[in-house]
């Protein structure tokens, strides 16, 4: 896949595929340097989006913190927070 630098990553990346149809997004925060979504895939299971790096399969708990963390690395990205890196 060739990019383009003139248009956002955004609008030139598809989606990750997925088998049945699309469960509603219960968070999303696309104003970042990445665009970041949570989604429950089952009653006790969710997904992590951010980017095109997709996390599947977690509980809460890991939902949670990987929702967390995305969500800090995007701001460190946009230098909205110093996330004390050198």
């Amino acid at each position: 896949m060739t990019l383009d630098a003139h248009k956002p990553l955004r609008e030139q990346l598809k989606p990750a595929s997925q088998s049945g149809p699309r469960k509603p997004v219960a968070f999303e925060l696309n104003d970042l340097a990445f665009l970041i979504s949570l989604t429950q895939t089952r009653d006790d299971l969710f997904t992590v989006r951010y980017g095109v790096q997709v996390k599947t399969g977690l509980n809460y708990a890991m939902a949670a913190r990987e929702l967390g963390e995305c969500i800090l690395h995007a701001l460190a990205c946009d230098s909205k927070i110093n996330n004390g890196g050198r």
